[in-house]
């Protein structure tokens, strides 16, 4: 799991912890939005799940893009 400390970017101190399983996160959550192309959801992850793409880099029947 890794730990983004915002403050080292410039932003309002405060820690963002990713998921450590991120198929586990993705079947929990009630949205999926991709923002930008990230290997880690462009492997399969999303495979199956509705995602609202706003990047135009998947295709799918579960797809919608921007």
């Amino acid at each position: 799991m890794h730990t983004w400390n915002a403050a080292e970017h410039r932003e309002p101190e405060r820690l963002l912890t990713g998921e450590a399983d991120l198929r586990q996160a993705v079947d929990e959550a009630d949205v999926v939005v991709l923002l930008q192309a990230h290997r880690e959801y462009l492997g399969g992850t999303l495979d199956g799940v509705r995602v609202f793409d706003t990047r135009g880099v998947l295709t799918g029947d579960t797809v919608d893009r921007l």
